[in-house]
């Protein structure tokens, strides 16, 4: 899906954000050693705690490769478009500046790590296919996510640019 309909990620990352393997591994710490020490085996965590998550993104939303390409429009366009440079925005979190995506990657309290460690959290209620957020937003729906990529005029906009 990825490398078909945005163009190689590998490439995205590497060329437009500099090499994301390294910046993880350097900046934060080998994000597999941390995913794997501090919050168990994400693979695992994925298939046992949530349940497929291949199977529930193609039979529960919808195919999302379709969904991606069809519902959104092109993603690469999307981000590039809607969001203004991806490249800038998502650098400035991976660059460790103080946006909350850092800090949830460096073990703090913000959203993403509770989801990830299996907490109540926006995330993983998604999914578990609860009617939260990121669900909604990837069923096209008007919630905080997609306000956030769109119109940045929610609260979960500030979060991620805080």
């Amino acid at each position: 899906m990825f490398s078909q309909d945005i163009g190689n990620v590998n490439n995205m990352f590497s060329q437009d954000i500099g090499n994301v393997n390294n910046m993880f591994s350097q900046d934060i710490g080998n994000v597999n050693n941390m995913f794997s020490q501090d919050i168990g085996n994400v693979n695992n965590m994925f298939s046992q705690d949530i349940g497929n998550v291949n199977n529930m993104f193609s039979h529960d939303i919808g195919n999302v490769n379709n969904m991606f390409s069809q519902d959104i429009g092109n993603v690469n366009n999307m981000f590039s478009q809607d969001i203004g440079n991806v490249n800038n925005m998502f650098h400035k979190t991976l660059a460790m500046s103080t946006t909350c995506l850092h800090k949830t990657l460096a073990m703090s309290t913000t959203c993403f790590h509770k989801t990830l460690a299996m907490s109540t959290t926006c995330f993983h209620k998604t999914l578990a296919m609860s009617t939260t957020c990121f669900h909604k937003t990837l069923a096209m729906s008007t919630t905080c996510f997609t306000r956030h990529w769109q119109c940045q005029q929610h609260v979960f906009t500030r979060h991620w640019q805080c």
